[in-house]
C-alpha cells in the first residue's frame, strides 16, 4: 500500500539559481497499515537540473542521498515501526548543490488498527569475518513489535557455530536486544552461511535474517622451541653443536631466516621454508681456538609477515679450562729386524696437557725395549721419547712388550710395542741356523738338513708325492709369522704355489701366482717393509725386476720395481740403510761396478754405485760379515775365483779371494748354515751331488765344509739363488 499527498509544505526561497523549500513546522503523520510514502514539493525556477532525496530513518541522520530524482515527486519505503524524515537538495546542471530543505513531517509506519502484533527485526542481514583457529566478536539483533499488543517471540539458529542469546521472549513497545555468538574455531577457511529465523509464536508467522561468516586463512605465526641456548666445552676439543627448531605456527607458508652476533657461533641451514612442519638448525660453536671463559652472543629467528616476526634467543658458550692429562702421539708402535740384528729406533711423542709442567717417567716390560730418556719433565709442548731395541739375542719370531708412561697424579699411558724378528732364510726349526732343502725330482720328496757344519746333522722328510714337474724354488716368510714358508714352481708353466708352515708341517698354500718362464727368481726378501718376504723375479729379455709384494700368502699386483739392460746382473741385497727394507744390487757387463738399488716398496728408487771391480760378475748378493749390509758374492770368470766384497753403507770395506771353484760347480746360493749369523756360501757339483759349505766371516774364509755327494737326482734348496 502506498500514501499519495503532499505532505511537504513549503514556500519558495530564491538562493542564487536555485529555489528551494523553506521549513515548516514539524508535524507528525501517521501511515497506519502503509508500507511507503510519496512526497510533492513545488519546483524551483531557476535552472534546476535535479533534486537529491534524503531519507532519515528511525533517528540515523543520512549524509547521502537514497536517491536521486529529476521531477518534484519521490516515494520512499519504510516497514512496520519505523519513523522516517525526507529533506531535498536541489542540484544544477553543473551538479552543483544548493542548501537543503527543512524536515518533511515525520512519517510513522503504524500497524493498521486491529492488527496483530508483529515482529520487527534489525539489521535484515548480517556478514562477519574470522581468523582460522578464531571466532568472530559477537553480534546483535533488535528485536520490536511493530503492531499491537504484546508479542511473543522465538529465535532459531540454522548452525551449530551460532547461537541467539536469549532465545525467547515477550515485547510490547519496548526494543529486546538479541546476542549472537559465534564459535567457529573449527572452520577451515571459507564462507559460512545460515539464517536466523524469528517467529511470532501468536501467528507463527516467520522472518528470516540471513548471516554470513568468511574464515580467513591465519597469518604465519613464528614459532622456536628454546628461549636461550647454552652451552660449555673444554678449551682445544672439537667443536660443539646445538639444535634450534623453528616452525610456522600460524596458516600458509612461512620464509624463515637465522643470523647470529658472533664469529665463533654458525647455523646451517641459516634459511628455509616451514608451512607447519619443524625444521631444525645446527648450531656450531667454534670454540678450538678460544681461550677459557664465558662467550655470549644473541641468535635471530625472523620472518617476514609473520606474528612475531623476530625472535631473538640469547645464546652462552663456556670454555672451561682442560684438566691436566697425559698425551701420547702414538698408541702402538711395529718393528721387524732380520735375525741377529738391532732393530731401527722408532720414537713416541707426548705431552702433559692442560696444566703446568710437571714430572714424567718411562718403564718397558722387556729388556729388549729400552725408551731414552726414561725420566723428564715437560709441559704441553711435545716432547721425543726415542725406543731402541736391543734385539741381536732374541729368537725369530713375534715379541711384544709395553711402553709405560707415568706422571704424579694423571692417568697413565701405555703404547704397545711389537717387534718381529725374521728368521735367517731357510731356518725351520728356528734355532738360528739355515737347513738345506733336498728336493727329488724322481721321488716329489722334500729332505730338510740342519746341523750340516757342527756335525749334528738331522734330516727330516716334509712332504712327498709332489708332481714331478713341480720344484722347489724359494723359502722365506712370505706370511710374516716368523716361520719358514716354501715357494714351489712348475717347471713347464712356471706357475708358482706358496705353502706356510710350522716347523716341519705344510699348513696351506696360496693360489697359484702366475710367473710365465722364461721369467727367473732372483730371490724373496722384504722389499716394502711390512715383515713379509716378497717374491723378486726378472724378465731375462727385457730386464725387467718386478716384484710380488705378499699380503699373508696371497700377493697383491705384481709390479716392475728396476729395469736394468737384459746384459745387466741383478740380485736381491739386505737393507743397507736399515730402513727395513731390502735393496737390489745391479751390476753392467764385464764387471765394471755395483750398484745399491733403493727400492722403496713398489717404486723404483736411487742406485749408489760403490768403487768399480774390474773382470768379476756378481752371482749373489747377502749379508756374509754380520753388519746387515748386503755384501756381494763375485766369481771372476778369467781365474774361476770366487770373491767377497765386503760392504758398509754403499761403500767398499773389503775385498777377499774365497780360492777357486771347482771346474763343473755351480754357486747353490747363500744361507746362513752355521748360525753365526753370517751369510756362508754353498757351492754344488750337480755330476756328483757333492755338496760345499764355505763360512764367510770378516776377514773372508773361515771355514769350509763338504758334505759329501747328495745325490745327482736331488736339487738344493734353501738358500738364496745365484
Amino acid at each position: 500500500m502506498r500514501a499519495h499527498a503532499r505532505i511537504l509544505q513549503a514556500e519558495l526561497l530564491v538562493l542564487g539559481a536555485l529555489v528551494l523549500l523553506a521549513a515548516v513546522p514539524a508535524r507528525a503523520v501517521d501511515l497506519a497499515g502503509k508500507t511507503s510514502a510519496t512526497l510533492d514539493w513545488s519546483p524551483a525556477s531557476g535552472p534546476v537540473a535535479g533534486y537529491q532525496v534524503f531519507v532519515q530513518r528511525n533517528g540515523a541522520r543520512p549524509s547521502l542521498p537514497e536517491q536521486t530524482v529529476t521531477t518534484t515527486r519521490a516515494t520512499v519505503a519504510g516497514a512496520i515501526g519505523d519513523a522516517i524524515v525526507v529533506f531535498v537538495r536541489g542540484f544544477d546542471a553543473a551538479g552543483n548543490p544548493g542548501p537543503a530543505s527543512a524536515d518533511s513531517e515525520v512519517l510513522r509506519f503504524t500497524q493498521a488498527p486491529g492488527a496483530p502484533a508483529t515482529p520487527a527485526v534489525s539489521p535484515t542481514s548480517l556478514s562477519v569475518t574470522a581468523p582460522l583457529g578464531g571466532s568472530p566478536a559477537a553480534a546483535g539483533l533488535d528485536l520490536r513489535n511493530a503492531g499491537t499488543g504484546t508479542l511473543s517471540w522465538r529465535v532459531d539458529s540454522g548452525a551449530s557455530w551460532l547461537a541467539p542469546s536469549p532465545s525467547s521472549g515477550t515485547t510490547t513497545t519496548e526494543t529486546d536486544r538479541i546476542t549472537l555468538s559465534f564459535s567457529t574455531a573449527a572452520l577451515a577457511t571459507g564462507t559460512y552461511t545460515t539464517t536466523i529465523v524469528v517467529t511470532n509464536l501468536q501467528t507463527g508467522a516467520k522472518q528470516s535474517v540471513p548471516v554470513s561468516v568468511v574464515i580467513l586463512p591465519a597469518n604465519p605465526s613464528l614459532a622456536i622451541d628454546q628461549s636461550r641456548i647454552e652451552v660449555s666445552t673444554i678449551a682445544g676439543q672439537p667443536s660443539p653443536t646445538a639444535r634450534l627448531a623453528v616452525r610456522n605456527g600460524g596458516g600458509g607458508a612461512m620464509a624463515w631466516l637465522v643470523t647470529d652476533s658472533a664469529t665463533w657461533l654458525s647455523s646451517s641451514p641459516s634459511s628455509g621454508a616451514s608451512s607447519g612442519e619443524w625444521d631444525f638448525v645446527t648450531l656450531t660453536f667454534h670454540s678450538v681456538d678460544l681461550a677459557p671463559g664465558t662467550y655470549v652472543a644473541t641468535l635471530a629467528a625472523s620472518a617476514v609477515g609473520a606474528t612475531p616476526s623476530i625472535v631473538s634467543i640469547p645464546v652462552t658458550l663456556r670454555v672451561l679450562a682442560p684438566a691436566a692429562s697425559l698425551r701420547v702421539s702414538s698408541t702402538g708402535i711395529a718393528a721387524h729386524t732380520p735375525f741377529g740384528h738391532a732393530a731401527p729406533a722408532q720414537t713416541v711423542g707426548f705431552a702433559i696437557e692442560g696444566g703446568s709442567t710437571a714430572t714424567w717417567s718411562a718403564q718397558t716390560t722387556a729388556s729388549w725395549l729400552v725408551a731414552s730418556p726414561s725420566t723428564g719433565s715437560a709441559g704441553a709442548g711435545e716432547e721425543t721419547l726415542t725406543l731402541r731395541f736391543a734385539s741381536e739375542g732374541l729368537a725369530p719370531g713375534l715379541h711384544t712388550a709395553l711402553l709405560r708412561l707415568s706422571s704424579p697424579g694423571l692417568e697413565s699411558r701405555e703404547v704397545g710395542v711389537s717387534l718381529r724378528v725374521r728368521p735367517p732364510a731357510g731356518d725351520v726349526d728356528g734355532d738360528g741356523r739355515s737347513e738345506l732343502f733336498l728336493w727329488s725330482r724322481t721321488m716329489g720328496t722334500l729332505l730338510v738338513l740342519g746341523g750340516v757344519m757342527s756335525n749334528e746333522v738331522s734330516a727330516a722328510l716334509v712332504t712327498s708325492g709332489t708332481p714331478q714337474q713341480w720344484r722347489l724354488a724359494l723359502d722365506g716368510d712370505y706370511d710374516g709369522d716368523g716361520a719358514i714358508d716354501y715357494l714351489w714352481r712348475e717347471r713347464v708353466s712356471g706357475t708358482v704355489v706358496i705353502c706356510s708352515s710350522q716347523g716341519l708341517a705344510i699348513q696351506a698354500c696360496s693360489a697359484p701366482i702366475s710367473m710365465p718362464e722364461p721369467k727367473t727368481l732372483l730371490g724373496a726378501a722384504d722389499l716394502d717393509g711390512d715383515g713379509r718376504s716378497d717374491v723378486v723375479f726378472r724378465d731375462p729379455q727385457s730386464g725387467t725386476v718386478e716384484a710380488c709384494f705378499m699380503r699373508g700368502l696371497d700377493p697383491a699386483p705384481c709390479a716392475a720395481i728396476a729395469s736394468h739392460p737384459p746384459s745387466w746382473r741383478v740380485a736381491v741385497g739386505g737393507d743397507s740403510d736399515r730402513d727395513g727394507r731390502a735393496e737390489l744390487v745391479a751390476q753392467p757387463p764385464f764387471g765394471s761396478k755395483l750398484a745399491v738399488c733403493e727400492i722403496g716398496g713398489a717404486e723404483a728408487g736411487t742406485c749408489a754405485a760403490p768403487p768399480a771391480l774390474i773382470g768379476a760378475e756378481i752371482v749373489a748378493a747377502a749379508d756374509y760379515d754380520g753388519d746387515a749390509d748386503p755384501d756381494a758374492l763375485l766369481l771372476s770368470r778369467a781365474t774361476s775365483t770366487l770373491l767377497v766384497q765386503l760392504w758398509s753403507g754403499s761403500g767398499s770395506t773389503a775385498l777377499y779371494s774365497l780360492g777357486p771353484v771347482p771346474t763343473g760347480a755351480e754357486i747353490a746360493g747363500s744361507a746362513d748354515v752355521d748360525g753365526d749369523g753370517r751369510a756362508d756360501v754353498v757351492i754344488r757339483n750337480p755330476a756328483t751331488g757333492s755338496v760345499d759349505v764355505l763360512s764367510i766371516g770378516a776377514q773372508g774364509l773361515e771355514a769350509r765344509r763338504n758334505l759329501g755327494p747328495l745325490g745327482s737326482d736331488f736339487v738344493l734348496g734353501g738358500t738364496s739363488p745365484p
